[in-house]
């Protein structure tokens, strides 16, 4: 067998779909919809009412070990681990089918089989298009990460080799926009790596713009925003949201994070850049063992570094940034790099002596699902939690939860936490949120415009923000 280089991506795409799903009409409780998709191997999505199975078939030279291996084919699925041994789940008999269609494949077709299946398994990886009233890790909006290289060496980086939705051509990228519009999307962000170092960023934000998309954003390092230009044509490309990272309110905490020299006055600039323009912009600072403990003080530079200029122009904009409060993840480059997991009991300590600072002086807060931490360690600022507030629990393999978890209130929306930080810390600081100290679900979602409180919240951040002005005019 030969490495080949494939031309006609769209023709032999549509060619190896349709042996793979051959039958799928007549498969028991046949999906809804069911689509293939090339990225770190060939992707099989099925979809029927709330069920969804992702198969991902991937050459055994270029993949890891999984439910079964045909041959040179290793096939694995996003599910359960009870699904393989469940007929009743439709998810099973859509599994056997795509394993039996494998196995049937002609002897005349198996070589060319295989060097696509090695052509497809070392094409970027990418994510599958979900429907809206799925639940999802980034919520209702599409995810489109761009590159995976980034100035920046954080230790923690959960965009190393972790992804599985690297996407880097313009077909591809200009396949997931159209697909999302179709899927009913009306929100994209750019991600990467870091999404800047892409030369046509800016086009691909016009074009984002032109397909209908109204919330255009961007999570970035902020390096390249320094510049005011370009940061301008961004914004006129159509980016109205960004979300940068920001880990401290100390220069060589920060630098030393990024490992770059010199970057904070960088990340100070493109903020100020933002916010100059009229961008919401959010910070997300990730706790580590070097900043676990700096929360009060970070508020404390938020509000007198970034109040918004132009108020009456910008006023429905928010006069601060708003602030994402995340923890270090032992994923990517965090598994490599446990010695900086900070404990969760000092960043919640440090979080819980912020969040009425930060009320108090209108600064927004949120403290992200799977980026975050547990909402047992903090049971009484349920609010800030964006978790707390999903219908149900994402389960992830990564992810478990412990023996006290059984006795919590918040059982049934928390994912858990890793793997990776009981083998770092064990499970001793885990302490249940029980139903009969007080403890119970919130009923009610985030705040929204047409909350009283919100604008209560809105006005206060506006009035702190202009008597920061006029003390430094």
């Amino acid at each position: 067998m030969t490495d080949i280089v494939l031309q006609n991506r769209k023709g032999e795409r549509n060619k190896w779909s349709g042996i793979l799903l051959r039958g799928v009409e007549g498969w028991e409780m046949t999906p809804e919809s069911s689509k293939v998709m090339i990225g770190g191997g060939v992707i099989a999505v099925f979809t029927r009412e709330d069920r969804q199975l992702v198969v991902e078939l991937a050459h055994k030279d270029e993949g890891k070990d999984g439910y079964q291996t045909i041959d040179n084919c290793v096939v694995r699925y996003n599910g359960a681990d009870t699904l393989r041994h469940d007929p009743s789940n439709p998810e099973y008999h859509w599994l056997q089918e795509i394993c039996a269609n494998v196995h049937a494949m002609d002897p005349s077709e198996r070589d060319s089989w295989e060097s696509y299946l090695k052509w497809a398994s070392r094409q970027p990886k990418r994510a599958f298009i979900q429907r809206d009233d799925k639940r999802v890790t980034h919520g209702q909006e599409l995810l489109i990460r761009l590159l995976e290289p980034c100035q920046a060496k954080c230790s923690f980086c959960s965009c190393r080799d972790a992804q599985p939705d690297m996407v880097s051509s313009a077909e591809d990228i200009e396949e997931r926009l159209v697909e999302g519009v179709e899927a009913g999307y009306r929100r994209v962000v750019f991600t990467g790596g870091e999404p800047t170092l892409v030369k046509t960023l800016p086009s691909l934000l016009r074009r984002a713009k032109e397909l209908g998309y109204e919330k255009i954003g961007l999570q970035t390092n902020g390096i390249k925003i320094a510049h005011k230009p370009y940061a301008q044509e961004l914004v006129e490309s159509g980016l109205n949201y960004v979300l940068q990272s920001f880990h401290s309110h100390r220069a060589e905490v920060h630098e030393s994070i990024y490992e770059i020299e010199g970057c904070f006055d960088q990340c100070v600039q493109s903020v100020r850049n933002l916010m100059d323009l009229g961008v919401n912009v959010g910070l997300n600072y990730v706790a580590t063992a070097r900043n676990a403990t700096g929360h009060v003080d970070f508020i404390h530079f938020v509000e007198h570094t970034f109040a918004r200029p132009k108020p009456l122009q910008y006023f429905f904009r928010g006069p601060f940034p708003n602030v994402t409060f995340s923890a270090m993840a032992p994923q990517g480059w965090g598994e490599q790099n446990t010695q900086d997991l900070a404990k969760l009991t000092d960043v919640a300590q440090s979080i819980r002596d912020s969040l009425d600072y930060a009320q108090a002086r209108g600064i927004q807060v949120r403290i992200p699902g799977l980026c975050g931490f547990p909402p047992c360690f903090l049971p009484d600022h349920l609010q800030y939690f964006d978790e707390i507030r999903e219908s149900e629990a994402l389960e992830l393999d990564s992810r478990v939860h412990v023996q006290q978890c059984d006795e919590c209130a918040f059982r049934p929306r928390c994912s858990g936490y890793w793997k990776g930080y009981f083998d770092t810390h064990g499970t001793e600081e885990f302490i249940p949120a029980r139903v009969q100290d007080g403890h119970a679900l919130p009923t009610h979602g985030r705040p929204s415009h047409r909350d009283p409180g919100w604008w209560m919240f809105h006005v206060r951040g506006w009035k702190n923000a202009m008597s920061i002005q006029r003390k430094n005019a």
